[in-house]
């Protein structure tokens, strides 16, 4: 029988002393052997082959929590009292970039659904899974089944570069490509949305809930402030600046030769040019109602957020969009049915033909 020093020498070699995390090896993956800075506060139940990422995410949140976002402000009450543009959004927000200044806001601290806004978390978690982008990833049929009545481009069987889905994922608002991107970092639906969650706190978005990755989920909520505070942290992301910039990316099929696929903007106002779009996403589901959020410059050179969530009519938060940038610009009368109208309808402008967003 072993004597107790000599079992607890043992035990610290091993990494199970008391100094090392219970249930987690000494040091984790990534680290050279050095003892992970991570904070081991991963909760009961996490898989095995989900601990070394879930911790990897971990030690990138804690370097987001050391860059905070602008301290935008929740007016409270609305912004300018009882004035301002007519809006069909149930909540609103648009803030002046270089001085912090809220310009407009209604109801901007109420959590709501936001649909695919939520795609900005889910390609952030993803960045900072250490999923390189040209990771070959083919799509299986659960991530046809993980999403229901939406379509893609993305045929079942289909190889890609998991760059090339970041784009489908972010422009088009694919289901099935944002089904596949979590897949490759190796979590669950469970274990990635509560990652989401986590980078949520991080940020400060305390408003922000997220029960799945693609929008799908009514429970994925935030509030008009933080919606744009999440636009303003995917978009300062290196991995993912360049991809919300875009208006459309062309890529191919690595297991077909000749097979290519077009990801164009959802959002018409960036395919137009009537507006300098900096980043964007839009989302739509039944229960969020027609949702945008946007960083764009105007006229006068002022570069402003704006989120718009809970707008009735798909195209509701287009024309929303266009009374606010005239009401900011003091535009002549009729100028807000010319920039609602952006770039007009697009083949993959996915919420309007009903096609690869959540619906």
């Amino acid at each position: 029988m072993l004597g107790l020093p000599l079992l607890a020498a043992l035990l610290l070699l091993a990494g199970c002393g008391p100094d090392a995390p219970a249930g987690s090896p000494g040091a984790s993956p990534g680290t050279g052997g050095e003892a992970s800075s991570a904070p081991a506060d991963l909760p009961p139940g996490v898989p095995e082959a989900s601990r070394s990422t879930l911790l990897h995410l971990a030690r990138a949140d804690a370097d987001a929590s050391r860059t905070p976002l602008p301290a935008w402000e929740v007016p409270e009450a609305d912004v300018p009292p009882g004035g301002g543009p007519k809006m069909r959004s149930r909540a609103w927000y648009v803030v002046e970039e270089a001085t912090g200044k809220v310009l407009g806001a209604r109801d901007a601290g109420t959590p709501l659904p936001i649909a695919s806004i939520t795609k900005l978390m889910a390609a952030m978690v993803w960045a900072d899974a250490g999923v390189a982008d040209d990771t070959p990833v083919e799509i299986l049929r659960e991530d046809k089944e993980f999403i229901q009545i939406t379509r893609s481009r993305l045929r079942v069987g289909g190889t890609y570069r998991a760059g090339d889905l970041l784009h489908s994922a972010l422009l088009s608002s694919d289901n099935r490509a944002t089904a596949a991107l979590m897949r490759s970092t190796g979590l669950d639906r469970r274990w990635f949305a509560w990652a989401m969650e986590r980078r949520a706190r991080a940020l400060g978005l305390d408003s922000a809930r997220f029960g799945d990755p693609s929008g799908l989920d009514p429970g994925n909520v935030a509030s008009a402030r933080d919606a744009a505070l999440l636009l303003h942290a995917a978009a300062r992301h290196p991995r993912l600046a360049p991809v919300l910039a875009a208006v459309e990316h062309r890529y191919s099929r690595l297991d077909k030769e000749g097979v290519f696929i077009t990801a164009r903007s959802s959002n018409r106002l960036a395919r137009g040019g009537s507006w300098s779009v900096l980043a964007s996403k839009t989302g739509y589901t039944d229960v969020a109602g027609s949702c945008l959020v946007m960083r764009t410059r105007l006229g006068d050179g002022r570069a402003v957020t704006l989120a718009l969530l809970g707008a009735q009519g798909v195209l509701s938060r287009y024309g929303d969009a266009a009374r606010l940038r005239a009401w900011m610009e003091k535009l002549p009368e009729g100028e807000e049915a010319r920039l609602a109208a952006g770039g007009g309808p697009g083949e993959d402008d996915a919420e309007e033909a009903g096609a690869g967003d959540a619906l």
